[in-house]
């Protein structure tokens, strides 16, 4: 994979076979985005929320005594609107534990072919799930180009206390603008 994703061993591995075997079809996805550090996250998750809603998360942190987190949402500061990035909070996503990909279908000049009703995408989504991976192209707010390892999110799978706690070792630096 020619981006450097730092995605965890047993996931890179099944990303390749997944590439490999979509690549025999005539599909080729090119990975752009592996792991996603919690302020980066912080930034997207504000890109399309309003002053009310940031303050309602903040609360949902600060209750959940997620304290790192809590500080890597305030220290990212407000962000200019924008469309829909993401629906995840910092630690919400599994990119932040390496077990997530975004990978863009490669058109035939080279150029990303980004419309989510291409078939490449349903051939990614499909071929994912045959290798016990989760595409984000069958969600509600089908994100087509997003495979990740786990089908439940950190939070059903490890609570808000752990989270901030894997978060604040894994990243630790609350200056890490």
């Amino acid at each position: 994979m020619p981006v450097e994703l730092n995605l965890e061993g047993a996931f890179t591995k099944k990303v390749g076979v997944l590439l490999q075997e979509l690549a025999k079809d005539g599909y080729i996805f090119m990975p752009y985005c592996g792991v996603r550090d919690p302020w980066t996250q912080a930034k997207r998750w504000r890109q399309s929320r309003t002053t009310s809603q940031v303050q309602a998360a903040l609360g949902f942190l600060k209750d959940r005594q997620a304290m790192f987190l809590y500080q890597v949402m305030t220290s990212v500061g407000p962000q200019t609107m924008s469309k829909w990035r993401t629906s995840a909070l910092p630690g919400q996503s599994w990119h932040q534990y390496g077990l997530a990909v975004d990978c863009y279908l490669r058109s035939d000049d080279g150029t990303p072919e980004w419309d989510s009703g291409h078939p490449g995408y349903k051939a990614y989504a499909d071929k994912a799930r045959e290798l016990g991976l989760t595409p984000g192209y069958y969600w509600r707010g089908k994100d087509a180009v997003h495979v990740q390892a786990e089908s439940e999110s950190p939070t059903e799978k490890l609570g808000w206390i752990a989270i901030d706690s894997k978060m604040a070792r894994r990243f630790g630096n609350i200056d890490g603008l």
